[in-house]
């Protein structure tokens, strides 16, 4: 089947030049079936001619064909350039001197792109095309058309309020807090900080160190039937021990977790961090593997930052212990269970 498609390809005639690859490599057309066909019905003979003028006229033939070409060609480009000028905007525009960033291929995939920079705008080449400046490339310098540029805007941040003692994962759940010990930040008036307070006042209940629960979402764990996980415990270090019976005994007294005796283990890693305490991780792959995932379309980083590229403010909020607030069903539990020296535990 290759070569057929390849001849078709070859004997089309480009939309750009005007003429076939074949032609504009041998100087005529090629002959395919129906031509041999149509000739034998015709009963057209090849009239004599001597190897001098063929070459002769093949010459001509080419050199007609070069000079059509290229004014086809240089049409072609005009109407490409004004299909892509198109979409710029003529509002747009760019100073020597401005922050920008430039839509640039991914180092790893070629056939994907994201904004990149910002980059300096050096000077302007034409109507719509920007020298640009980029100090982490090879080529120091490149021009680009304006719709690969957009406008590098500096924003201001500030903190609206934090904890004090604020962790990776939230702060510790060793002690209640109340809304005064939440400190707010010193970049805001006598006024945003008396209605930040009186925000946090009025959702005390929000506020705090006690993880709640989510509301009209319950977690389910879906795994083939009679297919279950149960790996050997891992060896503790000595001096993780005492650290990990505290947090096993925080997640016990605050209903996360409570005494199983599932056939599914799972082993935990514990992180230590540079105060003393530690992060506790259980090491759910195995499960993950047999685990049947919802194919719910994650949103993409780049968008969501092109959404938010007008935002005049953009809030977010950090959930205490977020994981811990989502309730397992009870069915699935038994799939949570982990392993202590001592002890089997699940989520409840």
């Amino acid at each position: 089947m290759i070569p057929p498609l390849l001849f078709v390809v070859r004997e089309a005639p480009q939309a750009s030049t005007g003429f076939s690859a074949f032609e504009l490599l041998y100087g005529r057309q090629p002959r395919g079936i129906l031509d041999l066909i149509k000739e034998g019905w015709e009963d057209q003979q090849d009239k004599d001619q001597n190897l001098i003028q063929y070459v002769i006229q093949l010459r001509e033939r080419l050199e007609a064909a070069r000079s059509e070409v290229v004014g086809n060609l240089r049409q072609a480009q005009q109407r490409q350039v004004r299909y892509y000028n198109r979409g710029a905007s003529v509002v747009r525009k760019f100073e020597v001197g401005d922050r920008v960033l430039v839509l640039l291929p991914d180092r790893e995939s070629k056939l994907l792109a994201w904004w990149q920079g910002p980059y300096e705008v050096v000077r302007q080449v034409g109507p719509l095309d920007y020298e640009v400046y980029q100090a982490d490339k090879q080529k120091k310098k490149q021009v680009y058309h304006i719709n690969l540029l957009k406008k590098w805007e500096d924003r201001e941040c500030m903190y609206l309020a934090s904890w004090p003692d604020e962790l990776e994962l939230g702060p510790s759940l060793t002690g209640e807090s109340r809304p005064g010990d939440v400190e707010l930040a010193s970049q805001l008036s006598e006024d945003q900080r008396g209605q930040a307070a009186k925000l946090i006042r009025e959702f005390e209940d929000v506020f705090r160190e006690t993880p709640g629960e989510a509301r009209g979402v319950v977690h389910q764990i879906k795994t083939p039937p009679g297919q279950v996980i149960r790996e050997s415990w891992r060896r503790i270090p000595q001096r993780l021990q005492s650290p990990i019976k505290t947090e096993i005994e925080t997640m016990l007294e605050k209903g996360i977790i409570c005494r199983s005796h599932s056939d599914w283990r799972s082993p935990i890693v514990a992180v230590p961090k540079p105060d003393g305490r530690i992060c506790l991780r259980v090491d759910f792959r195995k499960v993950n593997a047999i685990a049947k995932f919802d194919a719910y379309p994650m949103p993409r980083v780049d968008e969501l930052i092109e959404n938010i590229g007008q935002a005049r403010y953009i809030s977010t909020l950090d959930l205490t212990k977020g994981y811990w607030q989502v309730p397992v069903a009870p069915e699935d539990q038994e799939k949570t269970a982990f392993t202590t020296p001592t002890v089997l535990w699940a989520a409840c």
